[in-house]
């Protein structure tokens, strides 16, 4: 098989020296020791840093910079860039011509071209050409439960962390408001998932201090969020419509607010996830608890919040999924399904944040919430089921989302530690 263009490969492969490492030497003859390959470098500058190889008789210190043609070392302009002043060895697949850095000293160079394992070469090509669910899915089950367990729940952490950049975005437009900024994702996940930008900017619309001023009254916050939402905007004749549009034309004043410039989806949702049910339950939830998040940062379990979400809806929403048309009698309470949901979406990942920032590390609260959720169920769960891959908790399924979605989707085998044990084995998986 012959090496394709492939940096990443011959990254990891210079990381976990799968390649001929006798009597190495530079292309100038001299002799070549890897006390230590070094260490990934995920930031700019060299791709190895804190490297110790010996040269000759002479044991440098510094980074070593991979590339497949010695050629790329001008192209990317490493030549011009002090961060790489600190590199003392090139390895490349192909060594053509000589490299210097920017005081004009040569760079040694390792030609690895012909040095290679096979074996590694076609494992790695047979991952990229698998068109399975995911491409090492013939080797997972082998995989030993630790190994297993241990990278999924890295990757349920990697997701929370991805998340914990959408939030420092909202904490920053809100200006440290950690209320403001809870309360916005908190709604946007009431929107599961067809909605949810919508409810982020009724959030945005109708800011959390007035849902505040006016949490003792339920027909007051249903005026203004389904006033916000452009729920209110008919003529209809129905009294409690009749009600809510009053209360949301006088609020609507009162606070200078405006509905969302974005229409709500109906399409393809169940009644129990209507737009119109969702927002009557968030009302109701703020005014039976106006301080959620002071509720999720102070109990020590899942279940400790749970009575938070045990209440009643207006009656009118008994025989209503909508404000057109009556249904059977029907309580519209939160189910413990859709709490889940919250905690999953909302809450745990934003405890998570909310403790790494102000206590500067993370806690367990966030990560013991998931281990108390109930796993989700979906496509992509049911898929590593047939896989033997346990899904105990909602914590193993938001790794085992993040895993498929991030890395076996778009088959970054060599960022992925099963990918790389897969890589790396020598028995009968060839």
């Amino acid at each position: 098989m012959t090496f394709k263009s492939n940096e990443d490969l011959l990254q990891y492969i210079w990381e976990k020296q799968l390649f001929d490492t006798k009597t190495l030497k530079t292309t100038g003859g001299t002799d070549i020791q890897v006390a230590s390959p070094g260490t990934l470098n995920t930031t700019d500058g060299p791709d190895f840093i804190n490297s110790k190889i010996k040269i000759g008789k002479i044991y440098h210190y510094g980074s070593v910079e991979i590339h497949i043609n010695s050629s790329d070392w001008n192209a990317h302009s490493h030549q011009n860039n002090k961060n790489y002043n600190n590199v003392i060895l090139h390895v490349c697949y192909n060594v053509t011509s000589q490299i210097y850095r920017e005081d004009g000293t040569p760079i040694p160079a390792l030609n690895i071209g012909n040095r290679l394992s096979q074996k590694v070469l076609v494992r790695y090509q047979n991952l990229m050409k698998n068109q399975s669910f995911v491409p090492c899915s013939a080797f997972i089950k082998s995989l030993n439960d630790i190994d297993k367990s241990a990278w999924i729940q890295r990757m349920a952490i990697e997701r929370i962390e991805e998340r914990c950049k959408d939030f420092s975005t909202l904490l920053t437009h809100y200006n440290g408001d950690w209320n403001q900024t809870f309360y916005t994702l908190f709604l946007r996940s009431f929107g599961m998932p067809s909605n949810r930008l919508v409810f982020e900017e009724i959030a945005k619309r109708l800011p959390y201090r007035i849902i505040q001023h006016n949490h003792e009254s339920v027909k007051s916050l249903e005026g203004l969020v389904f006033g916000v939402a452009g729920l209110l905007n008919e003529d209809l004749i129905d009294p409690y419509y009749v009600d809510l549009k009053r209360e949301w034309l006088y609020l609507k004043e009162k606070y200078k607010l405006s509905s969302v410039s974005i229409p709500l989806k109906f399409g393809r949702i169940r009644p129990d996830n209507f737009p119109q049910v969702r927002l009557a339950q968030f009302c109701s939830l703020m005014h039976h608890s106006p301080k959620i998040l002071e509720h999720a940062l102070s109990f020590p379990t899942k279940d400790s919040i749970q009575d938070y979400f045990k209440f009643d809806l207006p009656k009118f929403w008994d025989t209503h999924y909508t404000f057109k048309k009556s249904s059977v009698v029907r309580k519209k309470t939160i189910a413990k399904s859709f709490v889940d949901h919250l905690f999953v979406n909302a809450i745990s990942p934003f405890v998570f944040y909310y403790e790494k920032v102000k206590v500067s590390m993370a806690t367990d609260v966030a990560i013991s919430y998931l281990t108390q959720t109930k796993a989700e169920q979906n496509s992509i769960i049911n898929q590593w089921k047939t896989l033997d891959i346990q899904c105990s908790d909602a914590l193993s399924t938001q790794g085992l989302l993040h895993l498929y979605k991030i890395y076996c989707k778009n088959k970054k085998c060599l960022r992925c530690n099963w990918g790389k044990k897969f890589l790396s084995r020598s028995d009968e998986f060839d």
